[in-house]
């Protein structure tokens, strides 16, 4: 149970920041988002042992992304070139989740601390070494691939789950993973967070689909057209034939009487 109450925590907080920031499209910006929660994203300076920040990091150990709350304002650290856009996507967001869900920190020198975690490596993990990286990793995937959008949307396949919200390659497959089973349950829109942030996204969702919807109306179209033209026409018999003529004969005769009978009409007059 304790660490059901764990997930929920870390879920309910993702929707709770969708909604508080606004969010209404996928992918989720999340140099934006940081920005809005009073996070600054930044450059890892280099290793050079002479600069406050970089002494700092050292301490930390070498890795991809690192975050300090320095005299009392966070500040997310990622090191160029080390990440992709999906994983630095994924590292901003977990980090994020161990800022938002207060998580335990060190002291590394007065005014400033850092996060109780393991590295960072900028996508989901299989295991957790603590509570905190399995809350921060529920929190990133639920912010940036909220299941109630997917379900809208029919995303089920891990390269679609990469195309549409920017998730790393594990990431997605553990979410598609994850959606089968909650499409199996129908387990959606249960929550009022839940379904605000569905309402939130609506107009996204209707944008998306409709190409989809219009291709599909085309399609059916063009198949339509395709069986008629293929579906031989039953051949004119002549007995048809007949049947068409015999009304003309017939508007002939009727004109060759009135005739007459106008021509009658002037020689007597």
């Amino acid at each position: 149970m304790r660490g059901y109450r764990r997930y929920q925590q870390a879920r309910d907080l993702a929707w709770k920041v969708l909604l508080q920031l606004q969010v209404k499209r996928l992918p989720v910006d999340m140099r934006a988002a940081a920005r809005q929660l009073g996070v600054e994203v930044l450059d890892m300076p280099r290793h050079d042992g002479i600069s406050p920040v970089s002494r700092l990091l050292e301490k930390l150990g070498d890795a991809p992304c690192r975050s300090l709350q320095i005299k009392g304002t966070w500040h997310i650290f990622i090191k160029p070139g080390m990440l992709d856009d999906q994983r630095t996507h994924f590292a901003i967001a977990h980090e994020l989740g161990h800022i938002l869900l207060r998580h335990d920190t060190c002291s590394l020198e007065p005014g400033v601390r850092a996060p109780l975690s393991r590295d960072n490596p900028g996508d989901l993990q299989l295991e957790w070494e603590n509570e905190w990286d399995y809350e921060a990793d529920i929190f990133a995937v639920r912010l940036l691939a909220p299941a109630c959008v997917l379900h809208a949307l029919g995303a089920s396949t891990a390269s679609w789950l990469t195309s549409l919200a920017g998730l790393p390659p594990q990431a997605s497959r553990i979410r598609a993973e994850r959606m089968g089973l909650l499409n199996q349950r129908n387990a959606y829109f249960s929550h009022p967070l839940e379904r605000q942030v569905y309402e939130q996204f609506l107009p996204f969702i209707q944008e998306q689909l409709a190409p989809a919807e219009e291709e599909e109306s085309c399609a059916a179209f063009r198949t339509k057209m395709v069986l008629e033209a293929a579906i031989p026409k039953p051949p004119v018999s002549s007995e048809r034939k007949e049947k068409r003529k015999i009304p003309v004969l017939w508007y002939l005769l009727l004109a060759g009487i009135i005739g007459i009978f106008i021509l009658f009409v002037l020689i007597r007059g």
